[in-house]
């Protein structure tokens, strides 16, 4: 991992017995992810810039202190989190007595389905059928599940030969492979080169995520959806489709590519229909 020089010295020249690891090494040493040893750096060096324009000493730092520091950066359960724990370690490393729980980690809000209404949805799909590339790109996602970024570095090599299976490696670098649906690989069909990228961008490699989502813009206001239409919407969309459908919540997981099936929860909704059927299947005798 690399640090710029200035950034590490000011974490590891510090007025105390010097560690035998600098701080983020010691985090690399602690078995933590490369890129949360740079996060967790990074919110020790903005920690000590504050204490020391207080005029107070972080290692030293009162609860009081820390709950005043905190106030400074964004009061989001993510950047608290990383506060908390990156001063946790901080502490440990320096072998001094902390006081992390006094940072409060704000509760996650629950998420709330963004999906689609199934009329607007199936005009974004029929505007989208047979426009090369921009609609495509939206069956793509309708049809996958896949997030912008994913849609942008789609490539052919993805797909075996008789295009029914998608193989990918998504976010938090986990592969999945997933069915590809007859309208998609029927839109696909024949478009396959020597190119890797389905969505080749003008300088190389593939297109921007921004242009997928201009893309999205286009296709839905030729579908004359009123509502305001983004990428991860249409995934919201598709996985809330699926789950109105299948009533399996682990299957559409498993298609989404979460880690934990409260995160795929986030994405379903309750209809009336599927409030019906709930109702419907209760049986007393």
């Amino acid at each position: 991992m690399s640090l710029p020089a200035e950034r590490l010295a000011t974490v590891t020249a510090l007025p105390t017995a010097e560690p035998v690891l600098p701080y983020d090494e010691y985090l690399l040493g602690r078995g933590l992810a490369e890129k949360t040893a740079i996060t967790y750096t990074r919110e020790v060096e903005l920690a000590l810039a504050w204490f020391d324009v207080q005029h107070l000493d972080l290692a030293a730092a009162l609860p009081s202190q820390l709950i005043a520091y905190a106030e400074t950066r964004p009061n989001t359960p993510a950047v608290r989190a990383h506060l908390r724990s990156a001063l946790r370690y901080w502490w440990e490393w320096r072998e001094v007595r902390g006081w992390p729980d006094a940072i409060r980690v704000p509760a996650n809000k629950p998420m709330i389905c963004k999906a689609l209404d199934d009329v607007d949805a199936r005009a974004m799909v029929s505007a989208a059928r047979e426009w090369w590339q921009e609609g495509t790109a939206v069956l793509v996602m309708v049809y996958l599940a896949l997030r912008n970024k994913e849609v942008a570095g789609l490539r052919w090599d993805g797909f075996d030969d008789p295009m029914e299976w998608y193989t990918l490696v998504g976010k938090s670098n986990r592969t999945r492979t997933i069915p590809v649906h007859p309208v998609l690989a029927g839109e696909l069909g024949g478009r396959r080169n020597g190119y890797p990228y389905a969505f080749p961008g003008r300088s190389g490699g593939h297109v921007s995520h921004s242009t997928v989502s201009n893309w999205v813009n286009k296709v839905a206001l030729e579908a004359g959806v009123k509502e305001k239409v983004w990428p991860h919407r249409l995934r919201h969309t598709t996985l809330a489709m699926m789950n109105d459908n299948t009533r399996d919540l682990r299957t559409t997981q498993a298609f989404a590519g979460h880690s934990r099936p409260e995160t795929t929860a986030g994405y379903a909704r309750a209809t009336a229909r599927n409030l019906r059927a709930a109702s419907d299947a209760l049986d007393f005798g």
